[in-house]
């Protein structure tokens, strides 16, 4: 691992998630067993983070999209007044990132510098291979597997060709496992050698992995399969949407309704003519897919102090249901 991200003796890495997480204890530790210097973060806060990256010229990182968000949530003038130019790596994982954020990231910190990886505590790393260079980076993908074996299968297990979406199932680079008193969900999550955690992608021509959404986060309305992502990416290019999820909730009319939900920014005020702004605004991107969509704000606000968000960075989807600013969005053309 520290061969493969040039993590070397003179590197510095900053610790910017909960330590007892896999993926950050993991890099940290890597770090710290190879003599190089590892600056902790007591606390998450986007500033503070841009101003230990520049008082101890901070080499290496790894993050959630969520603290990319929060980094570029910051008032611009802020993030222009730190010098970022120490970073050479920045590794993120945890979630699927949004294309609109990992763009803008990219383009605060350099596209060359940024990497995303896919991998499991229970089953190993699925690590990528460095990002195809110049203007072919890709920024929705989550890398090329070095070493593990990566297919896409179907329910029926079959194996998905190029662009076909399906589970992502991953032979383990070590003995397999088992989940702890709990044979039926080990036995759910195998298949022929191979094991799932339930994220839905493909794989492309030259073997890069695509993440679409978590299969458990598939929504069915009106007879069509709806994956999340694909509505918070369109959510995300809303100057005011500094965090969102999206997920289905029971309806008479559709099978599944979507709701749309995210905490209101702490340096902004909740503002009617703001909210209303958002729907004609994803209108316009949502109905350029193929199925169309509409929206309406049918659902009300529900004050909260608290971001629904994990200690990790991801927003939590059991405290996303119940608050924040809601948009309900609807396919077009099943039932009107």
């Amino acid at each position: 691992m520290g061969a493969r991200w040039d993590s070397v003796p003179t590197r510095v890495h900053l610790l910017v998630g909960p330590a007892y997480h896999s993926g950050p204890a993991a890099f940290a530790q890597t770090h710290l067993a190879l003599g190089a210097t590892v600056v902790i973060m007591p606390r998450w806060d986007a500033e503070s983070c841009l101003a230990l990256i520049q008082r101890h010229r901070v080499t290496n990182t790894h993050m959630v999209p969520s603290n990319f968000i929060r980094i570029l949530d910051l008032d611009p003038k802020i993030r222009e007044s730190y010098d970022l130019s120490s970073l050479q790596v920045v590794l993120h994982a945890a979630a699927p990132c949004p294309v609109p954020v990992k763009r803008a990231f990219m383009d605060l910190v350099g596209a060359e510098k940024v990497f995303e990886y896919f991998g499991a505590t229970e089953g190993g790393w699925a690590l990528p291979s460095r990002p195809r260079s110049g203007s072919s980076i890709r920024e929705a993908w989550a890398g090329r597997s070095v070493g593990n074996e990566i297919v896409i299968l179907d329910d029926e297990g079959r194996v998905l060709g190029p662009g076909e979406v399906g589970l992502v199932y991953v032979r383990p680079a070590t003995a397999a496992f088992r989940y702890h008193r709990d044979d039926e969900k080990t036995s759910a999550a195998f298949r022929d050698g191979r094991f799932t955690v339930g994220d839905m992608g493909y794989l492309d021509e030259d073997g890069y992995l695509f993440l679409t959404d978590r299969r458990a986060d598939m929504v069915i309305t009106g007879g069509v399969n709806v994956y999340p992502r694909e509505i918070e990416d369109v959510l995300y290019l809303h100057p005011d949407v500094a965090d969102c999820a999206v997920f289905g909730v029971p309806d008479e009319r559709w099978g599944e309704a979507l709701k749309a939900v995210g905490p209101t920014p702490r340096r902004r005020h909740p503002d009617r003519r703001r909210r209303r702004g958002l729907v004609p605004r994803a209108d316009g991107r949502l109905q350029a897919s193929p199925a169309g969509w509409s929206s309406s704000t049918s659902c009300p606000a529900i004050p909260t102090a608290r971001s629904p968000s994990t200690a990790c960075g991801p927003l939590n989807l059991d405290l996303a249901r119940l608050r924040g600013s809601c948009v309900a969005v609807n396919p077009v053309g099943a039932g009107g």
